[in-house]
């Protein structure tokens, strides 16, 4: 038997014979399995399968160059980063929650954000309605929308 690793999804291995109640083995993308015959001419030729020697040189090749490293960012986890969904991300140019102060008499009226709106609009709304803004910075949209929403 030959060794090979599966390039597809997933390969149901069948065990049984046609005379005999069915058996199989699920094999998963990246495991080895040992084929032979008609399993193993068929598998080849539509490419589910490589031979492990050469899966092994090529594993060998990607491990000498490492991917490059992206920066990180945040995503849309609630804390005022990243993308919301919307494939915009926060974007909010009026956005100064952290030159308010809260005990300014002078403060300006912010309007409702819609219910999708950026978690940083939100926050600001949250501060303008008299939360307290370390309380609001710390809060996900969801929360800012059960209160206030």
């Amino acid at each position: 038997m030959a060794k090979y690793k599966l390039l597809a999804d997933q390969w149901d291995q069948v065990l049984s014979k046609p005379t005999e109640q069915f058996r199989f083995v699920r094999h998963r993308k990246g495991a080895t399995v040992e084929i032979t015959g008609a399993d193993e001419a068929r598998l080849q030729r539509i490419g589910a399968v490589e031979p492990i020697k050469r899966a092994a040189a090529k594993s060998t090749k990607t491990e000498q160059k490492p991917p490059p490293e992206k920066p990180k960012t945040d995503e849309g986890n609630g804390d005022g980063g990243g993308d919301n969904g919307d494939g915009q991300g926060d974007q909010n140019p009026d956005d100064e929650t952290g030159d308010q102060n809260p005990d300014d008499s002078t403060k300006e009226t912010v309007e409702k954000p819609a219910k999708t709106g950026p978690v940083a609009a939100w926050r600001e709304y949250a501060v303008a309605q008299g939360h307290d803004p370390d309380e609001a910075a710390d809060a996900t949209r969801a929360d800012l929308i059960a209160l206030y929403g």
